[in-house]
């Protein structure tokens, strides 16, 4: 039992969560379905393996029944592993991008151009974040 539980993936673990929420309130992978707007199938491919799901899928059953996704640090590099905080992320994580939603290269230096410069230098117009390569 305990190699089984060794071996358990994140995937095989989201579709344990869910089949566990169906035996305690006695429902049928259609009934959660219904529940979720979703086909059974979906509910069938989940409890399967996960990993054939999009992340905002899983999240949304996780959510439903009662969980949710948490990104925490390998216990191996900290003492006290906890989950990571959203505090971690600046400004060029959370907000710059261009206007095709894309982020600059994680090397790459971040600068916000306030409304102001950007009336005044042409360059910059509707440029809210300019990246260059680190020098």
């Amino acid at each position: 039992m305990e190699r089984a539980r060794r071996r358990l993936v994140l995937s095989r673990r989201v579709g344990l969560l869910s089949r566990r929420y169906r035996r305690q309130r006695r429902l049928t992978q259609r009934e959660l379905a219904v529940e979720l707007g979703w086909s059974r199938a979906s509910v069938g491919r989940m409890e399967t393996d996960a990993s054939l799901m999009g992340l905002t899928k899983v999240d949304s059953l996780l959510h439903h029944i009662g969980h949710r996704l948490a990104l925490v640090e390998d216990a191996q590099d900290r003492t006290a592993p906890g989950e990571v905080s959203d505090q971690l992320w600046g400004a060029s994580d959370l907000l710059a991008e261009d206007k095709r939603g894309r982020r600059p290269p994680p090397s790459g230096v971040v600068t916000w151009n306030p409304e102001d410069d950007r009336r005044i230098t042409s360059s910059l117009r509707d440029r809210e974040w300019t990246w260059r390569q680190p020098s």
